[in-house]
């Protein structure tokens, strides 16, 4: 899915909270619900207020069974685009990079990529005491050079991700700072030769 060059490793991936899953799919069970419990506890009102203005007189239980499947599939297919947004938004880390990916849509991907050297501040943002409590927040990272901020929503654990990437961040910058170094007496040896 993604192309590391020839020394690059993934260190770890990033991806949002198992409960930003729930929360979506539970509006999904209750959009599946809720018309169930019109029809059992509201029968007669909506006989009175809906049926009757429209001058429907009976109604075949196989029009309703039909619509209500209709629904379903419809909620069927929402979940499953939940599903693939929450399973292919992922950040990878690796020694040399971050690589954003961030899927909207069935074939809509966005995949951006930063060099870990490039890092100029990164935020953490817990929004509330269920976060807090549960362990998620959202996780954003300003580099040079760019306007945008990437940001992932809902991760999991964000301070042990920030606390990962602000560690390979040193790194990155150490190795970088060695490479400028012998550079520079590379050629500091050749002008005397």
């Amino acid at each position: 899915m993604i192309d590391l060059e020839p020394s690059e490793i993934v260190i770890g991936t990033a991806r949002k909270h198992w409960f930003i899953f729930v929360v979506e799919i539970f509006f999904i069970l209750a959009a599946a619900v809720i018309p169930l419990l019109i029809v059992f506890f509201f029968a007669d009102t909506l006989e009175q207020f809906v049926l009757e203005p429209l001058k429907i007189k009976n109604l075949d239980q196989s029009l309703l069974l039909f619509g209500y499947w209709l629904w379903l599939l419809i909620l069927w297919i929402v979940m499953a685009l939940i599903w693939t947004d929450y399973y292919l938004d992922v950040w990878y880390l690796t020694n040399q990079r971050i690589i954003a990916v961030e899927q909207r849509g069935l074939f809509h991907r966005k995949i951006s990529t930063f060099r870990l050297e490039m890092i100029q501040d990164t935020t953490i943002e817990i929004p509330g005491i269920l976060a807090t409590l549960i362990g998620y927040g959202n996780l954003q990272i300003q580099t040079a050079g760019q306007n945008e901020k990437f940001t992932i929503r809902g991760v999991n654990r964000p301070q042990r991700v920030n606390e990962i990437i602000t560690r390979e961040y040193h790194r990155a910058r150490e190795a970088l700072r060695e490479v400028r170094i012998a550079a520079d007496n590379s050629t500091e040896k050749s002008e005397w030769k």
